[in-house]
């Protein structure tokens, strides 16, 4: 029968079971609000070890096994210490009805009805060790939870949990403080809690530590929140789990040495930390799905920062949520990343990360669907490009790396796709795995070798010379799609919990490090040397082309409003742009009309202040010419010069009255603008002027080769090194891409200056002109022939 000094009539509510008298007024610990039943007369001698049912001797083995663990809890120590201060001064406001603060809790009581039609619950209760601290936390939803010292004191609550049913915070669905948040720059219904500190408590008090320890973990098998994580996986109710169980495995034994311990310690932590990060990254992903609720990175953020989800995204390895721009950086100190000194690229770890955080997906989306399977060509190829979930993942991928070029990533992502289905297509003759026959099947490591040979295949490898490839870009686009694609099975591996399918995709990439370059890439890289060299436009044609689209601009009749007209001066207009600037027809092409009406004319105070004074050249320059910025590759800013003859041209393409008549829509932003919702091609435009130019060589006069050209004329110059530097941000490519593929040495210079230097060499009087240049050098003699026979010649400077 229950004691009548706790059970009113039978039945009463009782608010909280108090460990030892003495310890609650050293510690001040109060535990979980529950209904049980006041211990009798039997019960007081719990405390031998006699007294303990087989159930109970189980929680004791198990309480004194993770004992050990004390080491894991060094933070929730902190945050027990203010959580604990909070508490302490924020009970003497609440009502306790005449019952002691540390004996009562309305917002507990209240949580906690009498249940008639369960007798059972009163009676079959637990007993509680002395000394052990209990949270407050289960079933309430204003108080903070208080780190455990021992986690059996749960398990011996573990019936009475059953009983009552848990209301944690939802910090997604709750209004939070708007001081303790950052919210996301797009998306304002998603939030990061930032770093907040505070000298005094709630109360006012003085705190020992200024941090305020508010941080909450999911837990990834009931999806709940906790601001002591480890106290509640390491508790009873998961203990069957296998990464629990991989934990609590890990002992502490009294006579292991130091440096076993910790070893042991920091085992047990890279566990429990890969565990956390685990919960939070799926925590994330579902709150991404909802688009509401708050985001918990691995670092949060102080005040100054600002919070945008898009720059963020999980480690594939220990699945902290970082930025993404520290993913790369952050292997050297990853848990779970293996200590062998391989490392993935930044550009395959930013991948996985798309995919688990589910921006890259293995399926077609709206775009991919709209954009990509519409223009793609149905044959073969293309259906088995369509079908495999491992190629649209890279189609995906593909879209999301060209995000910003909407003119042109549909071509990228279907030449990308179609190339990796022949890759399939090929695999397919060579061998048949018993699993099946998509991408994901011959992504393992016991079929890389036929991977490579496949390669080769879609590369078009000569029979009877094996060192010849017909197409030798398609191997070397091969060998960076293929990579994506194991990345793309490795982070779907990682997001299913696949650990097998995980450890293959891994090994393929280790082999991939390894070994393609061996068997692949230097091939390519020998065909590409072997590769015949295009000769420079002459001179000439290039002062023809110029000449003949000056004079058809002036005879351009910009009255006629008609889709012809209009296709004709875009055309014009566009091929003059291309051939003046050296530009990229890709690039030139894609102009928007928003950065045509942004463009810049004419100088200011301050580009005057910069320039100085002025050559009449170099002001009717800036008079007669604009510049237009437009995305260059790779995203890169690069300038467009408008020469004075082109002007009206653009004017008139640009004119909402003209478009409107020529039947040009609205919604096309593009300057060059066709009918439909594309564009007019650069290169088309440079052909069709070429060959109406009347040209010697019109076949050489493309934009490629006349970037060639530019580079290799600079060499007659005597610019400095920072004139160099502006002629190759005009063309948009770096000082080393200059020198090695544009420039070309002119067969000239090699036959005048370089020979000049040979033949003082051979001389012996090369030391006499240190510091003089090559042009200040003249030498002269009867007959160049005796002077290249007896080395006889009188230098002249």
């Amino acid at each position: 029968m229950p004691d009548e000094s706790t059970v009113d009539g039978g039945k009463r509510k009782v608010d909280y079971v108090t460990v030892n008298a003495e310890n609650m007024q050293k510690e001040s610990t109060v535990v979980m609000s529950s209904k049980i039943q006041a211990p009798s007369e039997n019960e007081k001698g719990m405390d031998s070890p006699d007294a303990y049912s087989s159930d109970d001797k189980e929680m004791r083995e198990v309480d004194s096994v993770r004992d050990g663990y004390e080491d894991d809890f060094e933070e929730e120590e902190k945050a027990e210490a203010e959580t604990k201060e909070d508490s302490d001064s924020s009970q003497d406001d609440n009502e306790t009805d005449g019952r002691e603060d540390s004996d009562y809790d309305p917002e507990q009581a209240s949580e906690v009805e009498s249940d008639e039609s369960n007798p059972a619950f009163l009676t079959e209760t637990q007993p509680i060790q002395e000394n052990q601290w209990v949270s407050d936390s289960e079933g309430s939803e204003n108080s903070e939870e208080f780190p455990l010292r021992r986690v059996a004191c749960l398990d011996n609550l573990n019936s009475i949990d059953e009983g009552i049913s848990d209301h944690h915070e939802d910090i997604s669905d709750s209004e939070p403080d708007e001081d303790e948040i950052i919210r996301d720059k797009d998306n304002p219904a998603l939030f990061v809690k930032k770093v907040t500190t505070s000298l005094t408590t709630k109360n006012g008090k003085k705190k020992k530590s200024p941090r305020v320890y508010n941080s909450k973990h999911c837990c990834p098998f009931c999806t709940k929140l906790f601001s002591n994580f480890s106290q509640h996986i390491l508790g009873r109710q998961h203990e069957l789990e296998p990464e629990v169980l991989q934990i609590t495995n890990i002992k502490v034994q009294k006579d292991d040495t130091l440096q076993l311990k910790a070893v042991k310690e920091k085992e047990r932590k890279k566990y429990l930390t890969i565990l956390r990060n685990r919960g939070d990254s799926e925590h994330n992903n579902n709150i991404i799905k909802k688009k509401k609720g708050e985001i918990i990175l691995g670092r949060r953020l102080t005040g100054k920062e600002s919070f945008s989800i898009d720059e963020y995204g999980p480690c594939p390895g220990c699945m902290e949520w970082l930025k993404l721009t520290v993913i790369h950086r952050h292997q050297s100190t990853c848990v779970a990343h293996a200590k062998d000194g391989t490392h993935m690229t930044k550009g395959n770890l930013l991948l996985q990360s798309a995919v688990i955080s589910g921006r890259v997906k293995c399926e077609a989306g709206g775009t991919l669907l709209k954009e990509v399977f519409s223009i793609m060509r149905d044959d073969p190829i293309g259906k088995v490009a369509k079908e495999d979930a491992l190629i649209i993942g890279l189609g995906n991928q593909w879209m999301t790396r060209n995000l910003n070029n909407k003119l042109m990533r549909k071509h990228y992502a279907s030449a990308a796709m179609r190339l990796s289905s022949r890759l399939l297509l090929q695999l397919r003759l060579l061998e048949t795995p018993a699993t099946g026959v998509s991408m994901n099947d011959y992504i393992e490591p016991k079929y890389f070798h036929t991977v490579a040979q496949a390669a080769l295949k879609v590369a078009r490898q000569d029979e009877r010379d094996e060192s010849t490839l017909g197409a030798p870009s398609n191997a070397l686009k091969l060998s960076f799609d293929v990579k994506r694609l194991a990345s793309i099975k490795l982070a779907k591996a990682i997001q299913d919990g696949d650990r097998a399918e995980r450890e293959k995709a891994k090994d393929f990439l280790e082999l991939m490090a390894i070994s393609w370059s061996t068997k692949l890439e230097r091939i390519v890289l020998e065909e590409r040397k072997q590769a015949r060299k295009q000769p420079l436009p002459l001179p000439k044609d290039i002062i023809k082309l110029s000449a003949y689209l000056k004079s058809e601009s002036n005879s351009c009749d910009l009255l006629d409003n008609s889709y012809n007209n209009f296709r004709k001066v875009a055309i014009l207009s566009l091929a003059g742009l291309i051939s003046y600037n050296r530009r990229r027809p890709g690039e030139v092409q894609a102009m928007k009309m928003t950065a045509y009406f942004s463009r810049k004319s004419g100088t200011d105070d301050f580009s005057r202040a910069v320039l100085g004074e002025l050559t009449k050249l170099e002001d009717r320059l800036l008079k007669d010419q604009d510049v237009i910025e437009i995305r260059g590759k790779c995203g890169k800013i690069v300038p467009v010069l408008v020469p004075s003859y082109t002007r009206p041209l653009l004017e008139h393409v640009t004119d909402k009255q003209v478009r409107k008549n020529a039947g040009i829509s609205s919604s096309n932003g593009y300057v060059f603008a066709n009918n439909r919702s594309g564009v007019i091609r650069g290169g088309y435009a440079m052909k069709v002027y070429t060959d109406a130019a009347g040209l010697e060589r019109p076949q050489l006069v493309r934009a490629t080769n006349m970037r060639r050209y530019m580079a290799t004329m600079s060499q007659g110059l005597n610019v400095t090194p920072q004139q160099q530097q502006w002629i190759t941000d005009h063309l948009g490519h770096t000082l080393d891409v200059h020198r090695i593929y544009y420039r070309a040495t002119s067969d000239v210079i090699e036959r005048v200056d370089v020979a000049k230097l040979l033949l003082m060499m051979d001389a012996g009087d090369i030391s006499k002109y240190k510091g003089k240049k090559l042009d200040d050098i003249q030498f002269e003699g009867k007959r160049l022939t005796n002077f290249c026979l007896s080395n006889v010649v009188s230098f002249v400077i």
